[in-house]
């Protein structure tokens, strides 16, 4: 079995890879949001959704302990052509979590695939472990979805720890990256993402915010997402994707939407 040794420093910000590395003028507090649409229909306990404007269909995943609010910004202004569904996934950012040390990223998949199946194939687009979910979501359910864009993110988070490494051998690292989330007592919980927003936002009302949502995510949730997030390998399945890459939004006059470049 390969082993995989890798420093405290980088655990901890492979732990926090999913809080997003937008600016300060990017994270927007609730008491900001703008009016919602009613969401169509649809109960979980899951996730939940918020729905803003009209027009094509177009799903936000935001990534491991994080909020909504990472999307707000784009979501105001895709709204202006499409109808945006802003997700939160249970467990993250103060959304309850009933489901104790059970199973995570599977059951999020089937229920944004369930969600999907109530729109018109949307573009779906995910952020690091929300990218994942996009990922599984398509590959699982390629009837349901339109386009999916994943930014920042990996089909197998693991591999950045070398070629060789395989969801087997990860296993015993990814069991550590769990156990140190529900471990650490609350001072050294937060000092944990203290130091890890530092790196990863420029200012700090986005440090604070960051910081926030970890600290209100139940961290049973956040073990068992880094967990199976570690052990879960999506690179087999892109080869039959038709629908997924690397994109970009188009904003401006003309043709909108997601589009999928090479």
């Amino acid at each position: 079995m390969t082993q995989i040794t890798v420093p405290a420093r980088t655990l901890r910000a492979f732990i926090l890879a999913a809080a997003v590395g937008f600016s300060a003028a990017s994270v927007v507090s609730p008491a900001q949001a703008e009016p919602v649409l009613e969401a169509p229909a649809f109960v979980s306990d899951r996730l939940s959704v918020e729905v803003m404007g009209q027009g094509p269909d177009v799903v936000l995943i935001p990534g491991f302990a994080s909020s909504r609010e990472v999307w707000r910004p784009l979501a105001r202004r895709l709204s202006a052509t499409h109808r945006v569904h802003l997700v939160q996934l249970a467990g993250f950012a103060g959304e309850a979590w009933t489901h104790g040390d059970g199973p995570f990223v599977q059951p999020a998949a089937d229920e944004l695939a369930r969600y999907a199946a109530t729109l018109n194939r949307p573009a779906v687009i995910g952020h690091s472990m929300g990218g994942l979910s996009g990922l599984l979501l398509a590959q699982q359910h390629p009837e349901a979805v339109g386009r999916v864009m994943s930014v920042d993110s990996l089909p197998f988070f693991s591999a950045m720890f070398g070629p060789q490494v395989t969801p087997q051998t990860a296993k015993p690292f990814a069991d550590q990256a769990a156990a140190s989330i529900l471990n650490a007592d609350e001072a050294a919980f937060r000092g944990q993402q203290e130091r890890t927003a530092v790196g990863m936002m420029r200012d700090e009302a986005g440090r604070a915010a960051m910081i926030d949502w970890s600290m209100a995510s139940d961290r049973r949730a956040m073990a068992s997402a880094i967990r199976e997030v570690m052990t879960t390998d999506a690179r087999p399945g892109l080869a039959a994707m038709t629908h997924a890459g690397l994109g970009r939004l188009r904003l401006g006059r003309g043709r909108r939407g997601a589009r999928r470049h090479g």
